[in-house]
């Protein structure tokens, strides 16, 4: 159940992404979002660039620090988070600085990183002020690194952040709390944009693969049943899409006549060529 990898392991990125857009698309500025940014021709990617109108600030705690270019750095829960992370997170960012159209075209005074990450991380901050930095908490949750590094860096620990605040953020670990779900649910139910239902049922997603006791417990309670049907029949749509995709395979590789597959599976031809290209098949039998 949830949005995992066909290894299990949770696609906490995904989450992250729709955690924020949720925060962020309703808040009336319009930023530009690019999840998994490439850095030129290397396969070296940010987790996520947020680009801002200088013009238009935001308000909120993480918000009220972001600049123009934002460089995001996401650590799930099952990652850790050391002193050579948060030095790679800054080295990307360096990398994304130098590769501007022309000269000096994304000032350092610019950009900000930001390291989001579920638990303390303690280790980290240690080496960090053992290295020369300052780390101060500005906002609940939310820690000022300052010192011998040349981009302004905060660190947010999701799992010490308010209550009532940034719940997209959250509810991406074990033992969320069911009152930050039950308000994502509320939110994405009255949601008159749709694009901030999708978002909030891609954070969903991630959570439910986390916390599926404490879905299973809101669903049978009957509560938000209309928003919890929407993410359960958006993840039993998924497994629907997968099983007919095993079908496909499996039919290709007996030879089957397409026109069969089709009428057995409802599957497109298009789809059915791209499965057959993926697992070698060349041509198809009619």
């Amino acid at each position: 159940m949830g949005m995992k990898e066909e290894t299990g392991k949770v696609q906490y990125h995904y989450g992250f992404y729709g955690a924020v857009h949720t925060e962020y698309e309703s808040s009336g500025v319009e930023m530009e979002y690019f999840q998994e940014h490439e850095l030129g021709d290397e396969p070296v990617r940010l987790d996520m660039l947020v680009i801002k109108p200088e013009s238009a600030p935001l308000t909120d705690p993480i918000g009220s620090f972001f600049r123009t270019h934002n460089v995001l750095d996401y650590k799930s829960p099952e990652d850790g988070l050391t002193i050579d992370d948060f030095y790679k997170a800054h080295g990307y960012a360096l990398i994304y600085k130098s590769l501007g159209k022309t000269v000096n075209a994304i000032p350092l005074e610019e950009m900000t990183v930001s390291i989001f990450r579920h638990a303390y991380p303690r280790e980290m901050f240690k080496a960090l002020e053992e290295s020369g930095m300052s780390v101060k908490e500005k906002s609940k949750g939310i820690y000022l690194v300052t010192g011998a590094i040349r981009i302004p860096t905060q660190v947010v620990v999701t799992s010490r952040l308010p209550r009532g605040k940034y719940e997209a953020f959250k509810v991406l670990a074990k033992n969320a709390s069911k009152e930050d779900i039950l308000k994502l649910l509320g939110m994405m139910d009255s949601s008159d944009n749709p694009k901030i239902a999708d978002y909030i049922s891609a954070v969903l997603h991630v959570s439910i693969a986390v916390n599926e006791k404490l879905f299973d417990e809101i669903k049978g309670a009957g509560i938000m049943t209309e928003a919890i049907e929407r993410v359960f029949k958006k993840e039993m749509d998924e497994k629907k899409t997968e099983g007919k995709e095993e079908v496909v395979e499996k039919m290709l590789q007996g030879n089957e006549p397409v026109e069969k597959i089709i009428m057995y599976t409802q599957v497109p031809l298009e789809k059915i060529a791209s499965i057959a290209k993926k697992i070698g098949i060349t041509s198809l039998s009619l």
